[in-house]
């Protein structure tokens, strides 16, 4: 283990511009939620300035339901403007995964995309081997 386990912590900033932005007189134009795991875990939102706005899981998930933020997909933003939308209702009463579970698959994610890219090199050198041995054969 890299580090002692009351260590762990994540932080994520938000823009929280414009006209849907969440509660900005208290967080300004960034909130910062940091999750800490270990002893002592729980969450803290802060404002622009550093501010403590809530330690509350409750405000946390308010937070990202507000700004359409599926922290189960680390590529992938719901429309704000599409709530309708099946696809979207569907996401929105999904289980939340906590903000740090995002670092795991982001990982996750990273090395699929490796895998993907060196699987591209494999097919395309069978590839140009079939080709090569079809036009010997004048195919």
């Amino acid at each position: 283990m890299c580090c002692p386990l009351e260590a762990r912590q994540v932080a994520v900033t938000l823009w929280n511009t414009g006209e849907d932005a969440y509660r900005p007189d208290a967080y300004g134009r960034f909130i910062t939620i940091q999750r800490r795991a270990g002893s002592g875990s729980g969450y803290q939102l802060s404002g622009e300035r550093g501010n403590i706005v809530s330690r509350s899981r409750d405000e946390m998930l308010e937070v990202i339901d507000h700004l359409s933020i599926d922290a189960a997909n680390p590529i992938a933003g719901v429309c704000r403007f599409s709530h309708c939308d099946s696809l979207c209702c569907a996401v929105s009463r999904a289980p939340r995964a906590p903000p740090f579970d995002l670092v795991v698959l982001v990982r996750a994610l990273a090395s699929a995309r490796r895998s993907a890219q060196q699987n591209i090199v494999r097919l395309n050198r069978v590839l140009l081997c079939c080709k090569h041995d079809a036009e010997s054969r004048g195919i």
